[in-house]
Parts: C-alpha cells; sequence; structure tokens
C-alpha cells in the first residue's frame, strides 16, 4: 500500500508546507498578545523561582536553521530579547554564531530547520560555556 512516487509526493508536499506551517506557528506564539503575555509571565515566573532557590537564571535563543542572510526571524529574536533584557535575565542569541556556516551545513535532516546537527550543537556548546563562565558562575576569587 506504500510506493516511492507516493513517499515523494508526500516529502515534497511536506517541504512546500513547512514554510506556511512555520511562519503561522511562530506568528501565532509571538504576535498574538494574550500568548506572549502568558509567555512572558511564565518567564517571570522562573526568574523569581530562581531568586527563591538563590540560582541564577541565563537564556539562550537558538536561531532556526534559515537562509542567515535573509533571516526572517529577526524581529523575534529581538522581541524575546527585549524580554529578557526588562527583566534582566542575562542572555546570548546565537544567530551571529551560527550564521559564520551555511545554514543547511547545520542540519541534521534537508527539512528539519530546528535541531542543529553535531557542528551546531558543538558551536553552541563552546558559545553557552563563555556566556555560563562570563555571567553565571560565582566568583571564585579569594
Amino acid at each position: 500500500h506504500y510506493s516511492q512516487l507516493g513517499a515523494w509526493i508526500y516529502l515534497r508536499w511536506q517541504t512546500l508546507l513547512q514554510p506556511l506551517d512555520r511562519q503561522r506557528n511562530y506568528e501565532g506564539m509571538y504576535s498574538n498578545q494574550a500568548n506572549w503575555k502568558a509567555t512572558e509571565s511564565a518567564i517571570a515566573a522562573l526568574q523569581q523561582q530562581t531568586v527563591l532557590d538563590n540560582a541564577k537564571l541565563g537564556a539562550v535563543i537558538f536561531p532556526l536553521l534559515l537562509d542567515f542572510n535573509e533571516y526572517p526571524m529577526g524581529e523575534i529574536h529581538k522581541q524575546v530579547g527585549t524580554s529578557f533584557q526588562s527583566m534582566h535575565i542575562p542572555y546570548i542569541d546565537l544567530l551571529q554564531d551560527f550564521s559564520a556556516i551555511p545554514y543547511m551545513e547545520l542540519r541534521p535532516h534537508p527539512n528539519d530547520d530546528t535541531h542543529p546537527n553535531a557542528t551546531g550543537h558543538a558551536i553552541a556548546a563552546k558559545r553557552i560555556t563563555r556566556f555560563i563562565e562570563e555571567n553565571l558562575l560565582v566568583d571564585k576569587s579569594p
């Protein structure tokens, strides 16, 4: 009941729909004021809990693995970053770090624009380690 032609058509259809679904999903989350306020409230609650626990909170913005030269999510990165700044949460945005490599070389599969492959994880790990050392570790000097 499966055919190579059917599988090919299905995969091509998914490839065509992916940009539309992505845009609709992200616009629904970040453009809808009620959704965004709920997200900000959850982040603020997490920040408050870390203070109560005498812990530190930091955040990382991972870019979608899209054409970095014409990156369509830049405004969303700014929106999220502005929220972190207003809550005094240190954060980094990995867009610049990732954009040093062609985006297709960071994908584990040509259709996966969300999850980085081993190269992307290595870039992220290096940058996040530096971020933690510079912003979140307790001062260990005598």
